[in-house]
């Protein structure tokens, strides 16, 4: 059994890239022209929920640039160019920079400056030395100190001495002449290896509200020079509420975003019925059933699920429709009680697990009885699905053509499986019959960890 979500590896980079598996065939041709269309120094905001796929877009942006720009095999390149056309006319290089799996060092400035010098190839252990000769000259003693000390302990008391000076405009000066020496250094490995730079910053919503906002203003400052083109790959709501736990509560976070990013660009929400068929989440086993498949559907749907949450929900939804179906079985001699059992199976458990994932909050409301609405509006969206239609037509027959009564059947369904008082013993919906006890043995049985649970 494997938990993984798909992962942002090369391999699934490429293959998602060239099946278009994703469905963002366009909006990454897109991207990638408005990268070529950009001639200054640019901030490029590119948001979506967690879980949306940022890092999947933007590495496949990534992707897509060095195919045109000879950093892969010839195999990968030919495939893709084939794949995208004439779409990258322009010299570009690209660097990664994953701000989360950095949140724990002193200075983002350093770290950035690294991924940059590791992402053409450069030897951090001859870069001190300038032994490599490929390096470019203009990158002064400041820097090669600053990464020195870094990522390679060595001494660098000069270079404290300037910072611990007691002259007021010598950190001033410092820090101008350090933007300097960036400047040049940027626009020598552009002059080297292509005309623009293009920076892909990921989970910097991420980092501790220190370090984002040291990341921010790092960038602002030090990385201003023409062709330098920044994407970020954020989440608005959640990197503006990391800046309020900086600055305040009162903090204009909104404003503050807004002045540092010159483009801000909506991620569509992938197809998730693709995303599904990609994953194989339902796999072709002995418990597959077409309609259990449908109704998961429905709700990935219905709560508007990301990449990363439908991957969640849809495993651990069939653990519990595996440990349910095999229940059946014991209603075998009673047609109406298997017809109940199974609709608490198919239809049922998988708004528990949704739920579970969606909202805590909302789960308990839900188990407790407080949501007859909510309950009502998903088998209303069960019942608009064309896979489903048959099946509701079965347990409300003769009601479906009348709204009014299918929206009371429902609720009196929902009041008998989630009453807060001693339910009956036993209730009838036409050939459905509910029992009591089948009801205590299902809820118990939606719980992974429960004596019903089977991980083979």
């Amino acid at each position: 059994m494997k938990f993984s979500v798909l992962n942002p590896t090369e391999e699934n980079i490429r293959e998602t890239l060239l099946n278009d598996q994703l469905g963002r065939f366009e909006e990454l041709s897109q991207f990638v022209r408005l990268l070529n269309s950009i001639d200054d120094n640019c901030t490029i905001a590119l948001d979506g929920d967690w879980g949306s796929g940022k890092t999947f877009f933007i590495k496949q942006v990534q992707m897509i640039i060095d195919a045109y720009n000879g950093r892969l095999d010839k195999t990968c390149s030919t495939d893709i160019q084939g794949k995208f056309g004439d779409i990258n006319r322009v010299s570009q290089i690209t660097v990664y920079y994953d701000a989360w799996e950095n949140d724990g060092e002193a200075d983002p400035l350093l770290s950035i400056l690294y991924e940059i010098i590791t992402a053409f190839d450069y030897d951090i252990k001859n870069f001190y030395t300038n032994e490599a000769g490929q390096i470019p000259k203009t990158l002064l003693t400041s820097i090669f100190e600053r990464l020195s000390i870094k990522y390679l302990n060595v001494s660098v008391k000069d270079t404290l001495g300037k910072l611990s000076s007691e002259n007021p405009f010598a950190q001033i000066q410092n820090n101008k002449d350090l933007k300097e020496e960036i400047s040049n250094f940027l626009q020598e490995i552009k002059i080297e290896r292509g005309d623009k730079l293009i920076i892909f910053v990921d989970e910097l919503d991420r980092c501790n509200p220190t370090y984002a906002v040291k990341t921010l203003e790092r960038i602002k400052h030090y990385f201003s020079s023409p062709d330098i083109i920044f994407v970020f790959a954020i989440n608005s709501r959640e990197l503006q509420n990391t800046i309020k736990q900086y600055y305040g509560t009162d903090f204009n976070a909104y404003q503050y975003l807004d002045r540092f990013f010159d483009l801000k660009i909506d991620l569509k929400l992938i197809d998730i019925n693709k995303f599904i068929e990609l994953r194989g989440l339902w796999s072709d086993d002995e418990y597959k059933m077409d309609i259990c498949y449908s109704a998961d559907r429905v709700l990935a749907k219905f709560y508007h699920f990301s990449m990363r949450m439908t991957d969640r929900y849809f495993k651990q939804v069939r653990i519990i429709q595996k440990n349910v179906l095999t229940k059946l079985d014991d209603f075998h001699d009673k047609k109406q009680q298997q017809h109940a059992y199974y609709f608490l199976c198919v239809y049922v458990a998988p708004i528990l697990v949704a739920l579970k994932l969606y909202s805590i909050n909302e789960y308990e409301e839900f188990i407790n009885g407080n949501r007859q609405e909510l309950f009502t509006n998903i088998c209303n969206a069960y019942y608009n699905n064309i896979g489903l239609k048959n099946d509701f037509d079965t347990l409300f027959t003769a009601n479906t053509s009348m709204n009014n009564v299918f929206n009371f059947t429902i609720k009196e369904l929902y009041e008998y499986i989630f009453t807060k008082n001693p339910r009956e013993y036993a209730k009838q919906f036409n050939d459905y019959m509910f029992l009591d006890t089948m009801i205590q043995n299902f809820l118990l049985s939606t719980n992974i960890l429960s004596r019903f649970s089977n991980f083979e």
